[in-house]
């Protein structure tokens, strides 16, 4: 979904009401405009076909290792051993990533996948691998010039989109500053093998949010002393946070808070081009959450993103979420979706004679997003001229699109003791 800023038309749901709507979004479907390569133009991946005498989705299809050289004394001297295990398997549900490959380590084995040739060996290592009969891999290899990185990820993935595939194998490299191309990983129905440079594990912070954004659930480092080369490696930690919600204007002065106002307000105004607190001010009763990490010995809390939201009573009952952002760090992390979830159990515990729904306006980009939160788009019939003098004067966003989440029943006390 997008952060920049949605203006959207003084036309609400018939039974609900908007004042001006900014709805910036999730994480998970979040900047495309700023992407060198735009979501929109990204192909679809198709399903990888059926393996012959493949069972389940589960077992695995490629095992691979490493050849490891040395020496072993004998009676004439000194000789040369290798040993030989599998110390990786994937299968058609997999995401595995690879830690600490040298350079010339990882573009053979994407020469060794993408040929299905036998493995050759050089400087002491050689790969073993193992592919189940018609297993078809693509593989998909970072760019020396920089400048040239975004137009080879689009032309390589291009060639996936017309040659279906059963596993990718992608050097991590090549998905830096494109987290919408991980987004399109991740949702591959086939498996995904991720190969981490030695520079990435420098930039720990920005390779573990392309790992998180992948759904990485295994990962082995480059270990000479492991069984095929590799031993199993901790996974990138997960943001969680917690939301501190029902903030009012008057709130905004709280000294306890003050690091974490000035962190919204630097964000809000980098994605609506806005003060924070003049939009406040601006929509009577409406509040302010803020996501932040859960409190540590010594360590103060950090901003996660934010969420501008506003209820409407009788006759409307209406939550309206009106603007949400996550900062660029914290991307791809489900942090977006944890917001928007948030809201929607805010207004699910309301009486029903309060909120019946949760309505928002989403860019084209943005409505997968909120359809897999439940979200359904409304009818423009349904929708009508807000009341005299709640237009903010908001201009109508090409391609914007009404929906809604009803909330269903409302909760019941728990009678039993």
């Amino acid at each position: 979904m997008d952060d920049a800023s949605l203006e959207i038309t003084s036309m609400l749901p018939a039974e609900s009401c908007h004042e001006r709507c900014d709805a910036a979004s999730a994480s998970t479907a979040a900047s495309e405009h700023d992407r060198p390569v735009a979501l929109s133009r990204l192909p679809l991946l198709r399903a990888p076909s059926p393996l012959e005498g493949l069972k389940s989705r589960k077992r695995p299809v490629l095992s691979l290792g490493l050849e490891l050289q040395f020496p072993k004394p004998n009676a004439e001297g000194t000789a040369s051993s290798s040993s030989r295990a599998f110390a990786v398997e994937v299968a058609l549900v997999s995401r595995v990533s690879l830690q600490g490959l040298s350079a010339c380590e990882s573009r053979s084995l994407l020469e060794d996948l993408a040929t299905a040739a036998e493995p050759a060996g050089g400087q002491g290592h050689g790969w073993q691998l193992w592919q189940h009969r018609g297993l078809h891999v693509a593989t998909i290899a970072a760019c020396a010039d920089e400048s040239r990185m975004a137009q080879s990820l689009e032309a390589q993935l291009a060639v996936l989109a017309a040659e279906p595939c059963h596993v990718i194998c992608v050097e991590l490299d090549a998905l830096k500053g494109n987290p919408g191309t991980c987004a399109l990983l991740r949702s591959f129905k086939g498996g995904l093998l991720i190969l981490e440079s030695p520079a990435s594990q420098s930039e720990d912070d920005e390779a573990a949010t392309l790992l998180r954004a992948l759904g990485v659930t295994a990962r082995f480092r480059r270990d000479c002393d492991a069984a095929g080369g590799f031993a199993p490696a901790d996974l990138p930690e997960v943001s969680v946070g917690e939301v501190i919600g029902d903030l009012r204007l008057k709130d905004l002065a709280s000294a306890e808070l003050e690091h974490l106002i000035e962190a919204a307000e630097l964000l809000y105004d980098e994605h609506f081009h806005a003060p924070l607190r003049e939009d406040l001010e601006g929509w009577s009763e409406s509040r302010l959450g803020l996501l932040v990490t859960t409190p540590k010995d010594q360590v103060a809390r950090e901003l996660l993103g934010f969420i501008v939201y506003k209820f409407w009573g009788p006759p409307l009952r209406v939550m309206s979420i009106l603007r949400v952002a996550v900062p660029q760090r914290c991307r791809m992390q489900g942090l977006g979706r944890q917001l928007v979830r948030w809201a929607m159990e805010k207004a699910r515990q309301k009486p029903r004679s309060d909120c019946t729904r949760v309505t928002l306006c989403a860019m084209p980009s943005a409505i997968p997003f909120y359809e897999r939160l439940q979200f359904t788009p409304i009818p423009l019939e349904d929708l009508q001229p807000l009341p005299e003098g709640d237009d903010e004067g908001g201009a109508e966003m090409p391609g914007a699109t009404w929906m809604e989440h009803r909330c269903g029943r409302s909760y019941k006390a728990n009678s039993r003791r």
